[in-house]
């Protein structure tokens, strides 16, 4: 029987007698396969630049490298509309049986030249694909981050309670509440830039010759990387290019659902601070009159989902040291990759289309006593009462509250407790306890305003630093076209 490019770069007639069993190919090709969806292209990227410069090298024969080449131009441009559902292998092997079957064995032959399959799969592959995904996520973090601004700054004065321990604990304001989420944002687009700085390595050359040692270096230029492993193992033996990229989208996930669950929780009848845009939303199957936030749990079960997805990658890295152990099952770690840019870019329209109630959040800030902070820093800061007195004396002020009992004179148990006399104005401190009477110095109206235009300024600082497109693809368009060029010449 005539083996398949797959077959045939599989070892298929040489080392191996016979194709893979129905059960292995269930087991593990198609689970490997599940990762060639999101690296077949930077595969056959790398592919390019290692044809093109082992022809310049006079390491391939130009005719043979022509072939190759274009080919490969072919494949990259449909990478993206290939059906990877029926994938039984890795993307190593799937790329060199593609060009195989379309150029036959004596000259698809050539494509591995130079290389081993950890430089790819572990090496080149991984970091090419986080720097792309990473700055997806950076400029959905931004798109985010405006948009959460733009949503603040007409709410800037827009009372509201604020909660801990979902209890009420004190007053701010829908815009504070909003900015809060801004600086998380601008905190991790600064850590994904330095997690893309270290992607930029390249692993070092693996043979001691010095024309493989020039293939080695023109490669890693090519592909956009500007630095390179020190010794030959580093490239093999390290899993940093994979689980430190995930732990920080991981990270970001977790900040996504706690944003999701307040939400989930405000659009609640009990709360009625948040309405989510229909498009955001989903009808139940049986109930007509409700309005399900399927987005919302979807990224708060996905964030749990990520931790746990991290937690196995670190599990799957306890092995020997030269081991691949988590490798076969990189299809999930990509996927979920892919999904927090997508969840990033969703809960940003979700905050951008949806609409706050600020009558329900001024009404509901009255509950819960919310000033009574207010009120012990009035009698701490303005009357010299000591801070744990004036804890005591309005805790039994609020008990008497809830329990409906005769108001105390808080001047004469403070007197009673400390023998300091003051005088306060017991319904008035009620009312700031009650968050009826909201004094000036509970919420800093200028300084929020103040934060915002700088909290802008720096959101749109960080986004004019960014580059259109990610440093993989720049040097993908880069290669391409030299590609394209290098065919025309005789």
């Amino acid at each position: 029987m005539k083996e398949t490019g797959s077959q045939y770069a599989e070892g298929v007639g040489g080392r191996l007698s016979a194709v893979k069993s129905a059960s292995y190919e269930r087991a593990v090709g198609r689970v490997e396969g599940r990762a060639n969806q999101f690296v077949a292209r930077y595969m056959l990227v790398s592919d390019l630049a290692y044809v093109l410069t082992a022809s310049e090298l006079g390491l391939t024969p130009k005719p043979v490298a022509k072939s190759l080449i274009q080919t490969l131009i072919n494949l990259i441009d449909k990478a993206e509309t290939f059906d990877y559902r029926e994938a039984k292998a890795d993307i190593v092997v799937q790329r060199e049986g593609w060009v195989i079957d379309q150029l036959g064995p004596v000259v698809g032959g050539w494509l591995h030249l130079g290389r081993s399959r950890g430089e790819s799969i572990r090496a080149y592959i991984p970091r090419l694909f986080f720097r792309h995904t990473l700055h997806e996520e950076r400029q959905a973090l931004l798109h985010f981050a405006r948009a959460l601004v733009a949503k603040a700054e007409p709410a800037l004065d827009v009372l509201a309670p604020s909660y801990h321990h979902l209890q009420h604990a004190s007053i701010t304001t829908l815009g504070e509440y909003l900015l809060s989420w801004v600086t998380l944002l601008l905190n991790h687009v600064k850590r994904l830039e330095q997690v893309e700085e270290r992607l930029d390595w390249a692993p070092a050359s693996e043979t001691s010759r010095p024309f493989l040692k020039d293939l080695s270096d023109r490669v890693c230029s090519r592909l956009g990387f500007t630095r390179r492993g020190k010794v030959r193992r580093e490239g093999i033996w390290c899993e940093d290019q994979f689980s430190e990229p995930f732990f920080f989208l991981v990270l970001i996930s977790a900040d996504l659902a706690r944003l999701a669950e307040d939400l989930r929780i405000w659009m609640t009848s009990e709360f009625s601070f948040f309405e989510l845009a229909d498009q955001h939303a989903a009808c139940s199957s049986n109930l007509p009159q409700k309005k399900n936030p399927f987005g919302l749990q979807t990224i708060i079960g996905g964030a749990a989902m990520g931790v746990g997805r991290l937690a196995g990658q670190l599990t799957g890295n306890l092995s020997p040291s030269d081991e691949s152990d988590a490798l076969y099952h990189a299809g999930s770690l990509y996927q979920h990759a892919k999904d927090v840019v997508a969840w990033t870019h969703f809960i940003a329209d979700v905050i951008e289309q949806g609409s706050f109630n600020a009558k329900e959040l001024r009404q509901k800030l009255s509950m819960g006593y919310v000033g009574t902070g207010e009120a012990r820093d009035i009698l701490v800061f303005d009357h010299g009462v000591s801070s744990r007195v004036a804890h005591r004396v309005l805790g039994i002020l609020v008990r008497a509250q809830a329990e409906n009992l005769p108001l105390p004179d808080i001047s004469a148990l403070i007197k009673e407790e400390t023998g300091q006399e003051i005088q306060v104005n017991d319904a008035e401190l009620d009312a700031i306890v009650r968050g009826e009477t909201i004094t000036p110095t509970v919420v800093d109206l200028p300084l929020i305003k103040e934060r915002c235009e700088e909290l802008a300024r720096e959101v749109e600082a960080a986004q004019q630093k960014m580059p259109a497109i990610s440093l993989p693809e720049a040097a993908a368009a880069k290669l391409i076209q030299e590609a394209q060029a290098w065919l025309n010449t005789d």
